[in-house]
C-alpha cells in the first residue's frame, strides 16, 4: 500500500519516493526569458505607436478636408445669394482671404479645386 491512510481514503503525496525529481531551469535562463519578453513588448508597443500616429495624421487630414469643403460650400451659397449681374470679384476676394487664413496649402488647394468650376475662367483663383 502506498502512502498513509487518512479519514477520506489513502493519501498519496510527498511520501511517495517514485515521483520524478523536479527539474529547475539552469541559472540565467530566467533573465534571458525576461529580456526576450521585454523586447517583444517593445516591438509591439512601437507598432501600436506607429498605428496611433498614422491614425492621428489621417484624422487631421480629414478635418482639414472637411473644413475646405465647408468653405467651398459657403462660397457657393454666397454666390447663389448674389443678384444676377452682381460683381463676383469682392465675394471671391473675401472668400480667398478666408481660405488663405484658415487652411494650410494642401487643404487650400482642395477648396480652390472645388470652387474653380463655378467661376468664369478669368476670375478663377490660382492654387
Amino acid at each position: 500500500m502506498r502512502g498513509h491512510l487518512c479519514i477520506g481514503g489513502p493519501y498519496i503525496g510527498a511520501m511517495d519516493s517514485r515521483q520524478p525529481a523536479r527539474r529547475h531551469a539552469p541559472d540565467g535562463f530566467a533573465l534571458i526569458d525576461a529580456l526576450i519578453a521585454l523586447l517583444l513588448f517593445a516591438v509591439v508597443l512601437l507598432a501600436a505607436l506607429g498605428a496611433l500616429l498614422r491614425g492621428l495624421h489621417a484624422t487631421h487630414a480629414a478635418a482639414l478636408t472637411g473644413r475646405a469643403v465647408d468653405l467651398a460650400a459657403d462660397f457657393v451659397e454666397q454666390r447663389h445669394a448674389l443678384p444676377d449681374g452682381a460683381a463676383l470679384q469682392p465675394l471671391l476676394a473675401g472668400w480667398s482671404s478666408r481660405v488663405s487664413t484658415e487652411l494650410p496649402a494642401t487643404a487650400r488647394d482642395i477648396a480652390i479645386t472645388l470652387v474653380q468650376p463655378l467661376l468664369p475662367a478669368e476670375q478663377a483663383p490660382a492654387p
